[in-house]
């Protein structure tokens, strides 16, 4: 009976072992998913090399009027201009906001109709969501998006392959989030912004909360205040342009990186001498 017993326990031991293991493993694949520099899950769009002071602001979760509209005036009377990830949504709900996003210059992305985890979802359901989204944006602006830029970060192959199936490049961003949507002071926001910019960076800000406000019942008027955010790009755009650096969208951002160099052939291949 004791030897039963015991067998039991090391069975038990085991399979409590066995199941830490795989929590700690699945753990580590969910951070690595919506981790910017992990590229093993598809090759994204982080930061571009750049010859000149050219950085990419972006915002995800609009639009959020009144909060989006003003971000997008400032920025046109300070000759800067963003990419906005919009959900779809709040593009439906909002495509005014949207369309003067394209007006004054800026460039609009695919960011999920509902801001969905895609890695929680079915393939037929992320096609939908990557499909509803584009369409909104076309009947709002005239113009299909190529940019996606899926929420939290979270990827995978499949999902970077379908936004590419789609005509859209993945886009994530090379400095870390600054936490904006906590709604900590101005400066708090744009010191962590600055703090890790050079050429060629994608930064990330957000204007609306999931693309919820406005289309959510019973949303509590804090979860849509963005004016920290407002703010914070107002100090983030004012320095930088001090310093001699512009603006530009994510589109201008990759045309303008340098090509990458020539290969060189082997001399012996094509007739050359040592």
């Amino acid at each position: 009976m004791r030897v039963v017993r015991t067998q039991r326990r090391y069975v038990a031991l085991q399979a409590v072992l066995v199941a830490i293991v795989l929590a700690i493993f699945l753990y580590g694949f969910w951070l690595a998913s919506e981790n910017p520099n992990f590229d093993v899950f598809g090759r994204t769009l982080t930061s571009e090399p750049a010859t000149q002071r050219v950085v990419a602001l972006t915002f995800d979760d609009g639009p959020n009027p009144p909060y989006t509209t003003e971000i997008v005036r400032w920025l046109k009377a300070h000759d800067a201009v963003a990419t906005f990830f919009c959900v779809g949504r709040a593009v439906a709900r909002y495509p005014e906001v949207v369309r003067e996003e394209t007006a004054a210059g800026d460039q609009v992305g695919n960011h999920t109709w509902d801001h969905a985890h895609l890695l929680l979802e079915r393939p037929t359901h992320q096609r939908r969501e990557l499909q509803r989204t584009s369409q909104a944006i076309k009947a709002a602006t005239g113009a299909t998006p190529t940019l996606f830029r899926p929420p939290f970060g979270g990827r995978d192959p499949e999902i970077v392959s379908l936004a590419g199936s789609m005509g859209m490049r993945t886009v994530l961003w090379s400095i870390p989030l600054a936490g904006d949507w906590n709604r900590p002071p101005a400066k708090v926001i744009a010191t962590r912004i600055l703090a890790k910019v050079k050429p060629g960076a994608i930064m990330v800000l957000h204007d609306g909360n999931k693309g919820a406000c406005g289309v959510l019942p019973r949303m509590q008027s804090t979860a849509c205040d963005r004016s920290q955010s407002v703010e914070a790009v107002k100090i983030i755009v004012s320095t930088l342009q001090a310093k001699g650096y512009r603006f530009v969208t994510v589109d201008e951002l990759q045309h303008l990186a340098p090509a990458p160099a020539p290969e060189i052939e082997d001399e012996q291949e094509s007739g050359g001498t040592l």
